[in-house]
């Protein structure tokens, strides 16, 4: 069955909203071959409709790659800590001193994804700013 581009991307990609947690249990949890995330009501319904069968559709996702997000994530937090004590940013314990901070102040990082926020305001770096509800 020939499928269009839209079509495939719904039936083949899926994003991940799991804590990095969560994400290992599922990889412990596995056979070792793939996992299986079913797709919400709606989205069933509609792929039933396509396909013309009564079977419930789910994504199929590789083990290997559920552990790609949980490496990716580590080499992430390692780079983040490797490039804080180039700086001379080191903490002592769970610490950081007053002249750590200030160095950190001035690092810009732009590796933040917020999926979804209601309701809510950031303030990064603002003067006199405040925020109410």
């Amino acid at each position: 069955m020939m499928l269009g581009d839209d079509i495939n991307d719904m039936i083949s990609v899926t994003p991940i909203h799991d804590s990095v947690s969560q994400i290992i249990d599922l990889v412990e949890r596995s056979d070792g071959g793939s996992v299986m995330i079913k797709f919400p009501q709606d989205m069933s319904m509609t792929i039933m409709r396509m396909i013309g069968r009564d079977i419930e559709p789910a994504l199929h996702i590789p083990v290997h790659q559920l552990v790609r997000i949980v490496d990716v994530t580590k080499t992430k937090i390692l780079d983040f800590a490797l490039d804080l004590e180039t700086r001379g940013i080191l903490g002592e314990g769970i610490r950081f001193s007053k002249a750590e901070e200030q160095l950190a102040q001035s690092i810009t990082y732009h590796t933040i994804n917020i999926e979804r926020m209601d309701n809510s305001k950031i303030h990064q770096a603002s003067d006199g700013s405040n925020q109410s509800r």
